[in-house]
Order: C-alpha cells, then sequence, then structure tokens
C-alpha cells in the first residue's frame, strides 16, 4: 500500500520490519538475520524498493503456502527467472493455470449455479 501510495520510505521499513518479524518467528539468530537484511540483494534501499522485491520475499516467507500462488497470479507469473515447468500440463497450451477449477460436488449438486470457466479463466481482479 506504502509504495503504490508513493511513500518509499514507510513501503521500506515496513518491507524491512515484515523480514525481521518472520526470521524472528522463525527463531533465527540476531547475527544471521542481520546478514539477511543487510545482503545487498535485500537491502535494496528505498529508492529501489519494487512490487517483484516485495512479492520475492512474501513468497519466501509464505513457501508452500497458497498465499504465494496467488501473488505469483496477481503478479502474472512475472518472477526472474521463473520458467513453465518442465512437466507443465500439454492441455493448457503453454499458459499458467489462473483459477482452481470447482469441486466436483459442486457440478453435481449445484450444477445450475457452477459457471462455465476452466482453469485458463481469469478472476474479476484479472480481466
Amino acid at each position: 500500500m506504502q509504495l503504490r501510495s508513493n511513500k518509499p520510505n514507510e513501503a521500506y521499513d515496513a518491507y524491512l520490519e515484515g523480514i525481521e518479524a518472520h526470521m524472528k518467528k522463525l527463531g533465527v539468530s540476531s547475527a544471521d538475520m542481520n546478514n539477511y537484511i543487510t545482503n545487498p540483494v535485500v537491502a535494496v534501499g528505498a529508492g529501489n524498493l519494487t512490487l517483484e522485491t516485495i512479492f520475492k520475499e512474501k513468497y519466501i516467507a509464505l513457501f508452500l503456502n497458497p498465499e504465494s500462488w496467488v501473488d505469483a497470479r496477481r503478479n502474472d507469473y512475472n518472477y526472474e527467472d521463473f520458467t513453465i515447468p518442465e512437466n507443465h500440463n500439454t492441455a493448457l497450451g503453454g499458459q499458467l493455470i489462473r483459477r482452481l477449477d470447482y469441486p466436483d460436488s459442486e457440478y453435481e449438486r449445484n450444477a445450475a449455479n457452477v459457471p462455465d470457466v476452466d482453469l485458463l479463466t481469469k478472476i474479476w481482479w484479472d480481466q
């Protein structure tokens, strides 16, 4: 929010505080935390902070959490060095999925209210 509101200093402070809070939660030592936070790849400075940098750190913090996939979609899978997985579903024609399918129970019990969508149909915010 701060970054989009053109408040780079506040955004950068929140970025670093978020990283630090997560590392404290995990019990990372102060020395290791300081080494990580002061690494030039992480300590990019307020003027160089980008949404992609924030998403990268959020991905690290939320690894294996479904929310990281939501961010990937919101960022159009536009991560540095990101490539389509080797065993990607060929039925998707080289595209990455935009949504999950409705569960079978919805098709069985509530078919009249299941929209006609597939894995490539964009969600309302992705139009």
